[in-house]
């Protein structure tokens, strides 16, 4: 004639008719959601029970949200930024010719006769004026 209902949290409901709520009861060291009631005959009890950690279902859509707009700003800063140009083989290897005929000719201007060194400072003027322009259409040395 009399029904007592137990659900063990306190995330449950039940409804039905003359079914009343009570206090919480501890059985067990557990904490259950009580009702009471004489339901009349042939009526039913509507018990909805939560999903166990129904505030994670918010977290993973906080967390799914955010982490889609924090790819969206990487994608977005990936794709906006500006490039940096890359030298042709062309400027390294000028810049490696400017190199070696320095490392020959540096600090040896009183053993190198006259015409040679004015032919050096004039290779090493026109590679420097190639460097520059290769550079200027290419970006930086590697």
């Amino acid at each position: 004639d009399e029904i007592d209902l137990y659900i063990e949290g306190d995330r449950a409901t039940a409804d039905g008719p003359q079914l009343v709520a009570l206090a919480p009861a501890e059985i067990g060291g557990s904490q259950f959601a009580h009702w009471t009631g004489t339901p009349p005959q042939g009526t039913a009890i509507d018990v909805r029970l939560a999903p166990p950690g129904g505030q994670s279902n918010l977290t993973v859509i906080v967390l799914v949200g955010l982490m889609s707009l924090i790819l969206v700003v990487v994608s977005v800063w990936l794709v906006r930024r500006p490039r940096e140009a890359r030298p042709s083989t062309g400027a390294n290897q000028l810049i490696e010719s400017l190199a070696q005929l320095d490392a020959r000719y540096h600090g040896r201007q009183s053993e190198i006769a006259a015409d040679e060194w004015e032919r050096y400072q004039r290779d090493r003027a026109e590679l420097k004026r190639r460097v520059v322009r290769a550079l200027a259409q290419g970006g930086r040395p590697r």
